[in-house]
């Protein structure tokens, strides 16, 4: 996969990226050779020089190859030691144009004219993108080279990268049809009553593609945490050998912790002839370098990562990051406020809540501990949804709470279940089955049975944990804030036996209940039924 230049107007745009460096200071050697272990000979373009070496690739027309560029560039790193970092400067497309070559070099140097650049770094600097023109390219790779800049991670440039990371492998995945995807997501009676999909048309390509982002989500969980924990070993490509290979290492997070991030089992379907895709992706993660971004930030990411299509299709619902902290800060008020989401789905408002409550507790004495963090997660953020997903999804949020501070967390208050079924004063036992067992998702008529009695009734339902589905029971307790965003799910598509199941389950105690009712009006019950008398309800269905 090489991205060298090797067309004469190509050349001629390369010669002007090293006249503007050289004129920065910059020491420029083109096309040294190296050689690597295994007798690879690998010939970057440019060689920068300034008391650390760093190396350049260019290519023309390339602005669409950013997944190639990372891949290139991590392999230079890894393969040429003396490099402290490498960029890749991708030329626009116009400059492909059958033009003379003094149009081309005009249209080059105008300022207007923007290129792209990629770097990738061994220190502590992220890896980022920069566009500009021609001098402003050169001005940001001769700052990266005469004096290391102190830099903030973009997001958005992670998020396209692990977004054309997902592109790469759902061709992996198109072979995956809806018994299989119905398997991972829920079952057939939660595609066709929750999310309100008939039989034969379930959307299956969002669903492939959120098998995808569920597979580089762990990619990215699993990056992370070997930064944090040394006894699990990073991933190396080259000794994989087929997509099940994955399994080698995310096994041992499963069993240990972390359960609900790795309990979906992406990899194993994938076909032995998409071993190329996720050798790939792993290097793109790598690339990435993750774990040097902010943890805050890092969570921005994975909750932005799935765009709202495939979040609709397997239901775990968006909530803008902005709005949940804006609700946040105005339903809490104290830090050891309790607080409880009924349809938690990706977790944004939980996280949210917490943030909140840090920002509280560090007002009030200053400090913010492992203690303090442990019994946030523990104790005083609850969070319940039906699909197995979004459980995922609320669960990696809050973990990364956790892997910042360098903590493994063991336990979090997350539960797979039907919410309108649950009162305070309940307890959703642990799960006794396997993991793989357990995630054989749960179906609404699980939920049919009614209030919690025996653990027999719960095989398929129940908490989630770093520690996998089961583990310690919730106590379920009301609190003083209730925040959510419920399904919007309009009366005439709740099916008839569950609609009824729903009134009997809410008209007690309340004139209000209906069969013209829409989903979200029994959450809004349902969040009195959890409130304390002096508890805030916070709920996004009021606010639109």
């Amino acid at each position: 996969m090489a991205l060298g230049l090797g067309k004469p107007t190509e050349m001629s745009l390369r010669d002007l990226l090293v006249e503007e460096l050289k004129r920065r200071g910059v020491m420029v050697v083109p096309e040294v050779s190296f050689r690597t272990v295994d007798g690879r000979r690998l010939v970057p373009d440019l060689v920068l020089h300034d008391g650390a070496q760093y190396v350049v690739e260019t290519k023309l027309g390339a602005e669409t190859k950013l997944l190639d560029a990372m891949v290139q560039l991590y392999d230079y790193g890894k393969h040429i030691g003396e490099a402290k970092g490498a960029f890749a400067v991708l030329f626009p497309q116009e400059l492909r144009r059958p033009w003379p070559s003094d149009v081309i070099m005009s249209i080059a140097r105008d300022p207007k004219t923007q290129i792209s650049c990629v770097g990738i770094f061994k220190d502590l600097r992220p890896s980022q993108q920069f566009r500009g023109s021609l001098y402003e390219v050169a001005d940001w790779i001769a700052g990266h080279v005469l004096k290391p800049l102190v830099v903030e991670a973009d997001t958005g440039f992670a998020i396209r990268v692990l977004r054309e990371v997902v592109d790469y492998i759902s061709v992996g995945v198109r072979r995956l049809q809806g018994r299989e995807l119905e398997d991972i997501f829920g079952g057939k009676s939660v595609f066709e009553n929750v999310l309100q999909y008939e039989e034969g048309r379930y959307p299956l390509e969002e669903m492939r593609h959120a098998a995808a982002y569920l597979l580089v989500n762990q990619l990215l969980f699993y990056h992370v945490l070997t930064r944090v924990d040394a006894s699990f070993p990073v991933i190396d490509e080259d000794r994989i050998r087929r997509p099940a290979d994955l399994r080698a290492y995310f096994d041992p997070v499963l069993r240990r912790d972390y359960s609900s991030v790795f309990g979906f089992d992406v990899a194993s379907r994938l076909p032995d002839s998409a071993v190329d895709v996720v050798r790939k992706a792993v290097v793109a993660v790598k690339a990435l370098a993750p774990e040097k971004i902010r943890h805050d930030l890092l969570g921005k990411v994975f909750h932005e990562l799935i765009p709202f299509e495939v979040r609709k299709a397997v239901a775990a619902f968006y909530t803008n990051n902005e709005a949940a902290e804006i609700l946040a800060q105005l339903a809490i008020d104290r830090a050891d406020a309790k607080v409880v989401d009924l349809a938690c789905g990706s977790g944004t408002l939980l996280v949210a809540a917490y943030r909140r409550k840090r920002e509280l507790l560090l007002k009030e004495r200053g400090e913010f501990t492992f203690e303090d963090h442990k019994r946030f997660l523990e104790q005083d953020l609850t969070g319940i949804d039906i699909m197995p997903f979004a459980a995922h999804m609320a669960v990696v949020h809050l973990a990364l709470q956790a892997l910042a501070a360098g903590h493994e967390t063991e336990k979090v208050r997350i539960a797979v279940w039907d919410s309108t079924e649950l009162e305070p004063g309940q307890i959703i036992p642990a799960i006794s089955r396997e993991l793989k067992v357990a995630y054989k998702r749960p179906t609404l008529e699980l939920f049919f049975e009614g209030k919690p009695t025996a653990e027999e009734a719960y095989v398929e339902k129940g908490t989630v944990t770093l520690e996998g589905i089961g583990g310690e029971q919730i106590p379920l307790e009301k609190a003083d804030v209730v925040i959510m965003n419920p399904p919007f799910t309009r009366q005439q598509r709740i099916p008839s036996a569950y609609k009824e199941v729903l009134i009997k389950r809410f008209s007690k105690g309340t004139p209000y209940i209906h069969g013209q009712m829409g989903y979200y009006g029994y959450f809004i019950v349902l969040a009195d039924r959890w409130a304390i008398k002096s508890s805030r309800i916070s709920n996004s269905t009021l606010s639109h």
